[in-house]
């Protein structure tokens, strides 16, 4: 990499499709024995986000709050479709998303051995989410 008239570099980097921070070193070096270090940090995010928490298990009978947040990075509103899913029960619904929709679901834990949550967005052809198994241990 060559530095300009300014001696500031640039270049260009795809992130993984995740949400994380990376660390970044770079070293430089030039004639006369001169050299450099310099380190930052850069936070990577999807332009648009669907996450939901959920208790880590429930025992069967119990009833508890999953919580769903959408939240959009960008500076538009954007028109999605949400999507929740519990077992079989689908539900969709567009909304308009300026910063952020939170949702919460009530979930029951019946006799069934787990509850597998989907909690879903899609803007376009752009689709975020998460699917959740929630154990549901016997009572006692």
């Amino acid at each position: 990499m060559t530095t300009n008239k300014d001696g500031k570099a640039k270049f260009m980097a795809t992130f993984p499709d995740d949400i994380t921070g990376w660390k970044i070193e770079a070293l430089a070096m030039a004639s006369k024995k001169r050299s450099g270090l310099a380190s930052s940090q850069v936070q990577s995010y999807k332009p648009l986000l669907a996450q939901v928490a959920t208790p880590h298990f429930l025992v069967e009978g119990d009833s508890a709050n999953a919580i769903g947040k959408i939240t959009n990075y960008t500076t538009d509103t954007l028109s999605i479709i949400r999507t929740i899913e519990v077992e079989d029960n689908l539900t969709n619904i567009d909304l308009q998303i300026t910063n952020s929709h939170i949702d919460s679901l009530i979930l029951f834990a019946s006799s069934l051995d787990s509850i597998h949550l989907k909690y879903a967005i899609k803007q376009k052809e752009y689709k975020d989410g998460e699917i959740q198994t929630i154990p549901v241990f016997k009572r006692g």
